[in-house]
């Protein structure tokens, strides 16, 4: 993340950023897309503010819950659970873990956010994992359904112009 993305996310939420959420997030060493599909730490502008948006204010529904209090600023999770800091402290920041939408089950997950994300770099490298590995190129996908791709179209161009040409063979041999 960028210092004017931090800021931006400040600015749309109306909080202050805890200084070692800042430094973590201008260097943070794995990206959502290295590692795991779970990720540890947001680090989508658009996804954090609107996911702080929605912690923020009541909700009814299948997906029922209570606004949370102000405090909490969610930073990333994962199907089952939510890693949030306590931004009332402006310079260090304890990171706290809850289910979905339940503000009863918050629990302290680290004393701070540095360990958090030293524990998590920890385990990723402990499964293999080669942190500092550029992200896979996009361009595998199509790198393998581009010909696949290009050969659908030859087929059915193939076959519209067999049927172009049989009808054509039709109608020349109609009588009269």
């Amino acid at each position: 993340m960028r210092d004017n993305e931090l800021r931006r996310i400040e600015t749309e939420l109306g909080i202050s950023l805890p200084g070692d959420y800042r430094s973590i997030m201008v260097d943070y060493p794995i990206r959502r897309e290295r590692g795991s599909s779970s990720g540890l730490l947001d680090d989508d502008v658009d996804t954090l503010i609107e996911a702080n948006r929605h912690l923020h204010e009541p909700h009814e529904g299948k997906h029922r819950h209570e606004a949370w209090p102000d405090q909490y600023f969610y930073i990333g999770g994962d199907s089952e659970r939510s890693f949030l800091l306590d931004v009332s402290n402006p310079k260090a920041s304890r990171v706290y873990v809850a289910k979905h939408g339940n503000p009863d089950s918050v629990t302290i997950q680290a004393e701070t956010l540095g360990d958090l994300v030293e524990d998590y770099v920890q385990r990723l490298r402990r499964s293999g994992v080669d942190v500092n590995a550029d992200s896979p190129a996009p361009t595998k996908v199509y790198q393998v359904a581009g010909p696949a791709i290009g050969i659908y179209v030859a087929i059915a161009t193939a076959g519209l112009i067999g049927l172009l040409v049989g009808w054509l063979i039709a109608i020349t041999n109609l009588p009269g």
